[in-house]
């Protein structure tokens, strides 16, 4: 996959999904008849105008429930008992996602259960159900303040930040070596300023602009909210970047395109196998994200002033970073494996 380009084909803004790709919900998923086709468009026009991502995953999960029942021989989508959804939450449980090969963590569950209980509400509302089969079903227990989320440390995003520069020069053409550079300040862009990866994506030149003397970047935020990211010290670097232009996107393709979510994915994976960070698999756009709000914790920011830099509309959202960030820093663990295991006799070599 060379420097990428390869993977960049014609996309759309990663805020847009085709409509050829999303509309006829019920018709293209499970031939629902009109009555729920028409609640199908009612409820996910409401999530569009309000938030682009929202509404591709919501869409994605109610895919996936209708799809389900398809496979159960359940034609009539607005006919489902709660039974069923708890047997679908059951399939869930039991059977490996392609992506992972392994059972859907609880909090992905809920999340796919949520989805589907928002449509019947949808329903309910429209008159076009009496109740909503998803309500009363029993959802997996989510702790709140528990995570499998990927947490980086403070040497790992240097490393990371410091490979994805470093990669550059070794790359072997001019064309290489720019995508390579693009690539590096987006992995900088992140993980030191802590937007969401479609707020990368869709930064642009005229966005750019001056806030009590500081540099900063207008930007759309989840539920279509207006904000502003301070650059810091990537302003040299954004700079450098927009430097004879007045409008288009900061980061783009060669071709003047918007950037597919998933070459970022894995142009991020890439370099943190570059840098020798363990399970880089896991690290993403939103490991990154996670990694500012840990990081800025971590070096003394309040939680308010993290709040605002991350565009969490609800602070419990960031306290809760900041619980998990103690709950394994200040574990006992650390101070009695250290008194009970640096006291023994090491080991020189394997005894079978």
């Amino acid at each position: 996959m060379g420097d990428g380009e390869l993977v960049e084909l014609e996309v759309v803004d990663a805020e847009l999904v085709d409509e050829a790709e999303r509309g006829h919900g019920l018709v293209r998923y499970a031939g629902g008849p009109p009555s729920a086709a028409a609640v199908y468009d009612e409820w996910i026009g409401k999530y569009r105008a309000k938030s682009a991502n929202t509404a591709a995953a919501y869409e994605r999960n109610f895919g996936e429930w209708c799809g389900w029942l398809a496979e159960q021989g359940v034609e009539d989508v607005l006919g489902v008992r709660t039974r069923d959804v708890e047997q679908w939450k059951e399939h869930l449980q039991q059977t490996d996602h392609p992506k992972t090969g392994k059972p859907l963590a609880a909090a992905s569950i809920a999340q796919r259960i949520a989805a589907v209980s928002s449509y019947y509400l949808m329903a309910r509302r429209l008159e076009a159900v009496q109740r909503n089969p998803a309500e009363d079903a029993d959802r997996p227990e989510v702790d709140a303040d528990s995570s499998n989320e990927r947490e980086l440390t403070e040497d790992e995003a240097r490393r990371l930040i410091a490979t994805a520069f470093g990669l550059v020069p070794l790359k072997t053409t001019q064309d290489v070596k720019r995508v390579a550079e693009r690539d590096a300040e987006i992995v900088a862009f992140l993980l030191c300023t802590g937007v969401r990866v479609n707020e990368c994506i869709n930064a642009r030149v005229e966005h750019l602009g001056y806030k009590r003397g500081k540099r900063v970047l207008s930007t759309l935020r989840k539920g279509r909210k207006q904000g502003f990211v301070a650059l810091g010290a990537c302003t040299e670097m954004v700079d450098r970047r927009a430097a004879g232009r007045t409008a288009g996107l900061i980061w783009s393709t060669r071709s003047g395109k918007p950037l597919r979510r998933s070459w970022i994915y894995f142009a991020i994976q890439r370099i943190a196998l570059a840098a020798a960070i363990p399970d880089p698999h896991t690290v993403g756009p939103h490991a990154l994200r996670a990694a500012f709000v840990m990081l800025s914790l971590d070096f003394g920011a309040s939680l308010y002033d993290v709040q605002l830099a991350a565009g969490h509309s609800d602070p419990r959202t960031t306290a809760r970073y900041d619980r998990r960030r103690h709950r394994i820093d200040d574990s006992p663990v650390h101070l009695l494996s250290h008194q009970l295991l640096d006291k023994q006799p090491q080991q020189k070599e394997r005894l079978f």
